[in-house]
């Protein structure tokens, strides 16, 4: 239905924000609820296997689990749109 489409137009936008470094923590901080959720309630009936009739919860769980590394690494050196400096680098600048 009309969540379905709202799940895939966020998820589209945040792997093209990712993909260009756009506020890496603030972009995959959000997917993480929403890969979860996608993982419960549209994959969750239909098991754990990636290759199970209509996909299993598998391959959106480990996208959340991606994401919520990515929300903890935070951005890479060539990141577009920075979010702000460091904390863990702050202090050597």
């Amino acid at each position: 239905g009309a969540l379905g489409y709202l799940t895939m137009l966020v998820e589209i936008a945040g792997g093209v924000a990712l993909i260009l470094g756009v506020k890496t923590r603030i972009v995959s901080a959000a997917l993480v609820p929403v890969l979860l959720g996608a993982a419960y309630f549209g994959h969750g009936a239909s098991g754990f296997g990636w290759s199970n009739p209509n996909g299993g919860y598998e391959y959106p769980l480990m996208w959340a689990i991606v994401q919520a590394a990515l929300a903890a690494l935070g951005d890479g050196a060539y990141a577009l749109v920075p979010g702000s400096k460091d904390v863990r680098t702050a202090a050597y600048a």
